[in-house]
């Protein structure tokens, strides 16, 4: 369950594996099983392995429900459920308590279930709150409708082992969202506060068995310790150096200043050529369809093109070995020029 419940008296908070000698003192007391059963007490070690389990194991079914341990000033009281049963509807959840005979008399059952009739309806979404208890259980029905339920039914149920008035059957009680919300129903108010529990104290368990393997590492830690220390005087060498480095750096925001000026008049410039730049882009695009048709064309003239260059290699000799009459003939030529110009 995420949170915890105050009221003016009481914390209601998630029940713990802590909880079990708690549990088995409130479960081994005659009077507190006087309209519960009649078969023997638990044992602790039962308590350890089977109840407690069996109650922790609502919040991981049912997120947000389950039982909360009640304590005042004084301590450990007992324990409050709010949980959904098999056997119901959706969005109906059972109400129920277990006090121990120090806390009778005095209010804390009503005002532990007004709280979580409260949050069953504001934070839930709880559609309906069932209760039952025997027919002959008086001080636990009159707690039921102080808190606003109402009386549906009696009905009998099968004991194995029936307790003393069993044969009076069970009473039903119930309030619905509408019933609670129209001010109809009997909701006395105790200064109901939700506390969050902070997600690190959920981490606990997953921290505590963290610790062993973070203590291995503590002498490899410490063996560290000598070398990072003889690194301290290198580095506040360096501090002075770096100081240095100050002024000259400081001295180039000057001129970095003077900068931010002439750049910022070449922005309209470039901006005025956009629109230009812009107006070719159709253009280039149009051409892209025919250059791609050239593609084929040109590739299959790569072939041809490849096999000529052999040839033309071995030209290369005998045209160099030309280059020196051809330029012998130059001043011939350049003597005939006038003539043909005539």
């Amino acid at each position: 369950m995420p949170y915890q419940l105050e009221t003016a008296r009481l914390t209601l908070r998630p029940l713990a594996p802590t909880d079990v000698e708690n549990l088995f003192e409130l479960d081994t007391d005659p009077g507190v099983l006087r309209y519960l059963t009649a078969a023997s007490a638990p044992t602790l070690e039962q308590v350890r392995s089977e109840v407690l389990p069996r109650m922790l194991g609502y919040d991981e079914r049912e997120p947000g429900y389950g039982f909360w341990a009640a304590e005042s000033a004084g301590g450990f009281l007992g324990w409050f459920e709010l949980r959904p049963l098999a056997n119901r509807e959706p969005g109906e959840v059972e109400l129920g308590y277990r006090l121990r005979r120090s806390a009778w008399g005095k209010g804390y059952a009503t005002e532990g279930a007004a709280a979580l009739v409260w949050a069953g309806f504001t934070d839930f979404g709880v559609r309906r709150v069932v209760a039952e208890t025997m027919t002959v259980n008086t001080g636990s029905r009159r707690v039921l409708e102080k808190v606003g339920l109402r009386f549906v039914r009696t009905f009998h149920e099968s004991w194995t082992q029936p307790v003393a008035g069993a044969e009076h059957g069970d009473v039903e009680y119930a309030l619905t969202r509408e019933e609670w919300a129209d001010g109809s129903s009997v909701r006395p108010e105790f200064g109901i506060r939700v506390v969050d529990l902070p997600t690190r104290t959920r981490d606990l368990p997953t921290r505590a068995r963290d610790v062993p393997s973070r203590a291995r590492d503590v002498p490899s830690r410490a063996r560290d310790v000598p070398s990072r220390a003889r690194d301290v005087p290198s580095r506040a060498r360096d501090v002075p150096s770096r100081a240095r480095d100050v002024p000259s750096r400081a001295r180039d925001v000057p001129s970095r200043a003077r900068d931010v000026p002439s750049r910022a008049r070449d922005v309209p410039t470039r901006t005025r050529d956009l629109p230009t730049r812009a107006r070719d882009v159709p253009s280039r695009a149009r051409d892209v369809p025919s250059r791609a048709r050239d593609v084929p064309s040109r590739a299959r003239d790569v072939p041809s093109r490849a096999r000529d260059v052999p040839s033309r290699a071995r030209d290369v000799p005998s045209r160099a070995r030309d280059v020196p009459s051809r330029a012998r003939d130059v001043p011939s030529r350049a003597r005939d020029l006038p003539s043909r110009g005539g």
